[in-house]
């Protein structure tokens, strides 16, 4: 009896030490989907000009994903930052809608984004705006004149 209770002590803790993940791997995780969408435009098709999601770090080094609605005539009818999430190395939640990388698409229950630039293209009304501003404390997200 007192080998069962030490192998079942035994097991018990190997199976918990197996299934806890180390600290440092989450962050690898996390860091590696960043290094993916860092720097990037990502467009939607919403069944008119079409929105699209840009992620960035700004000068103190905060990641930062702005939202912009595009318009019929104009670069951009809405602007804003918009939360996000890296869940871990293939997904991201933004606005509650999880999306999942695969390849050069975001992909999720309620749409899919496709990776329409290399870089972080934000706009006004009239056309890109330096990302160099952008990424400075100076930028007023919400501002798109």
């Amino acid at each position: 009896m007192k080998r069962f209770a030490v192998f079942l002590i035994f097991i018990t803790f190997e199976t918990v030490s197996y299934c806890q993940i180390p600290a440092n791997q989450k962050s690898i995780s996390i860091s590696s989907l960043w290094s993916k969408i860092n720097e990037t435009t990502w467009f939607q098709d919403n069944g008119f000009a079409g929105q699209s999601y840009v992620f960035y770090e700004d000068h103190l080094g905060k990641k930062r994903c702005i939202y912009q609605l595009h318009g019929s005539g104009l670069y951009v009818v809405i602007r804003d930052c918009t939360d996000f999430e890296i869940i871990d190395s293939l997904r991201i939640r933004i606005n509650n809608a999880e999306f999942t990388l695969q390849e050069s698409y975001l992909v999720s229950d309620s749409g899919t984004m496709r990776l329409y630039s290399k870089t972080p293209l934000v706009y006004n009304r009239t056309g890109l705006i330096d990302i160099d501003l952008v990424k400075s404390n100076d930028f007023k997200v919400r501002d798109i004149d």
